[in-house]
């Protein structure tokens, strides 16, 4: 099953970017597979497409998927829409503050 990123995000022309960019990371798999990332500032515009490459890596091409921890001040709600993704955390909080893995 392919994830359908222009469903997650209304845009064709990010899907097309996504898809683009997973091919870019063709024999790096092992870089990802069954890694955890952290990713500050996740509701920006980068961490954006990040954010929608690893799901794409991990619905398309991974074997074990990616995980990642994400953090931020602010979510907007068409974030809420990936929140159902077990392989990513969303978790509100400023950068400011220290963090601490469990």
């Amino acid at each position: 099953m392919t994830l359908n990123i222009a469903k997650l995000t209304g845009s064709k022309t990010i899907e097309n970017d996504i898809e683009c960019l997973a091919q870019v990371f063709k024999g790096y798999e092992p870089n990802f597979s069954n890694k955890l990332f952290v990713i500050s500032g996740a509701a920006g515009f980068l961490a954006g497409y990040i954010i929608l490459l690893l799901k794409y890596l991990n619905q398309s091409v991974l074997k074990k998927p990616a995980r990642a921890i994400l953090l931020d001040s602010f979510f907007p709600r068409h974030m809420e829409d990936w929140a159902d993704d077990k392989n990513l955390k969303f978790i509100r909080h400023s950068l400011s503050d220290p963090f601490f893995l469990d």
